[in-house]
């Protein structure tokens, strides 16, 4: 009887032994799936930063093109008015003298 538990528990022994193996090799699995998807996440985070920077970037010079643009609209927009003030005065010059 006891020699049928000792081979028992030598093949329990062997058993856990194997189950062990195989929970090792899957801890180990999932150990490099996680660092895989840690530098997948990082290089996203970079692209990320990238993006905003270059959007940040794009903004600030579509900001300065359109004042730029409203600085000349007004400058063009003065020159209209005085253009228009030149030709109501020469406009009531030419009624006076006739």
């Amino acid at each position: 009887m006891i020699v049928e538990k000792y081979y028992s528990l030598a093949g329990q022994n062997k058993f856990l032994v194997n189950r062990n193996k195989k929970l090792e090799d899957t801890k180990e699995y999932y150990i490099a799936v996680q660092r895989g998807v840690e530098e997948r996440a990082n290089e996203l985070n970079r692209i990320s930063r990238i993006i905003t920077e270059d959007i940040n970037s794009s903004s600030k010079h579509l900001v300065s093109k359109e004042v730029y643009h409203l600085k000349q609209t007004i400058q063009v927009n003065e020159k209209i008015d005085r253009i228009l003030k030149l030709l109501e005065e020469s406009h009531k010059r030419g009624f006076r003298e006739i």
